[in-house]
């Protein structure tokens, strides 16, 4: 599982949906939520919370990058790569925070990546969940 810490910055809600925005250092992390009235967890704007998402809801790019509709980029770095038969494990840096994702091997080997090459980091805002 990663974790980045970030603190609350803004708050919304619309039928039902939570869109809470988080900074993590001069990074925008956007996560969406199900309202629920079950359980006692409450966020406030200026909470300090970990975002916390599974390697198979990250995925890269090649630098420099520009357009899809995934809010959460983050700039990282290629620290490490195990490739498999079918998948390749990857362990990113982001900002020193250790992040792991999964990729086809397939899909890893059409990026032409090396180590320490800049990539794109992307985080899709409905896989990330979040702890104080």
């Amino acid at each position: 599982m990663n974790k980045i810490r970030g603190i609350v910055s803004k708050l919304a809600s619309s039928e039902g949906i939570n869109l809470i925005e988080g900074k993590v250092n001069n990074d925008i992390i956007k996560v969406l939520t199900i309202s629920s009235n079950q359980g006692n967890f409450q966020i406030n704007e200026n909470d300090h919370i970990d975002f916390l998402f599974k390697e198979t809801a990250v995925t890269i790019g090649r630098l420099p990058f520009e357009h899809l509709a995934v809010v959460n980029q983050l700039k990282g770095r290629l620290k490490d790569v195990v490739s498999g038969g079918i998948l390749t494990k990857l362990e990113l840096d982001y900002q020193g925070v250790l992040l792991k994702s999964i990729l086809l091997t397939e899909t890893f080997d059409r990026l032409q990546l090396h180590l320490e090459d800049e990539v794109c980091i992307f985080i899709k805002s409905s896989e990330i969940m979040l702890s104080k």
